[in-house]
């Protein structure tokens, strides 16, 4: 399995694991531990909160291409881990690692489509979860 790897994309790391089931064409699933800086979400008005997050987005990959959907059913979830006002590398790392424990719990619980099991994961509260 790869080990965790710093992205461009956000203040964060991702990892990539297989899917059970694929989702349409893809077979992987890219899970992210990131802070983003929060704002005003165009599409629906309100405000994401600053913070730590858990992206999972189904992705497949070939060489140095990754290809993914931006918006649909097959769009990918995210889940608010920790409201903060400001970034710490320490804190994210503590994240990062109390998640990296529970990578097969995260693809079985969004393979299943099984979001409370999600929540409880990020939020850790993962002694609750069952695999």
């Amino acid at each position: 399995m790869e080990d965790w790897k710093e992205t461009r994309d956000c203040q964060g790391y991702k990892t990539y694991r297989p899917l059970p089931k694929p989702v349409e064409k893809y077979n992987e699933l890219k899970i992210e531990v990131c802070y983003t800086k929060g704002g005003i979400n165009y599409f629906s008005g309100s405000t994401n909160p600053r913070g730590y997050k858990l992206f999972l987005t189904p992705v497949s990959r070939s060489g140095a291409f990754e290809s993914s959907t931006l918006m649909g059913t097959t769009a990918g979830k995210f889940v608010n881990i920790e409201e903060v006002n400001r970034f710490n590398r320490k804190r994210l790392l503590e994240h990062k690692e109390r998640l990296s424990v529970h990578v097969d719990e995260i693809v079985k619980a969004f393979s299943e489509e099984d979001v409370s099991s999600l929540i409880a994961i990020a939020k850790g509260q993962a002694e609750a979860v069952s695999v």
